[in-house]
């Protein structure tokens, strides 16, 4: 398994606030940029939020064909 695959599958589990127990941090050979754009001031009401079991299965899958 690539290092990427790895971080990629410790972000999916610290995003859905798992305790994640790692003897070394996954090695990284590559910078990462993100720019975020933000929502106007006047958008801030969450109505709803989807999608969080789908995202705890992939997340999973992706720990099982990792062992």
């Amino acid at each position: 398994m690539s290092s990427l695959e790895q971080a990629t599958g410790l972000a999916m589990h610290l995003a859905l606030g798992e305790t994640v127990v790692r003897d070394e941090i996954p090695h990284g050979d590559r910078v990462a940029y993100l720019f975020y754009v933000q929502a106007p001031e006047e958008l801030r009401t969450t109505r709803a939020v989807e999608g969080l079991s789908e995202l705890r299965a992939v997340a999973l899958a992706t720990v099982a064909t990792s062992s």
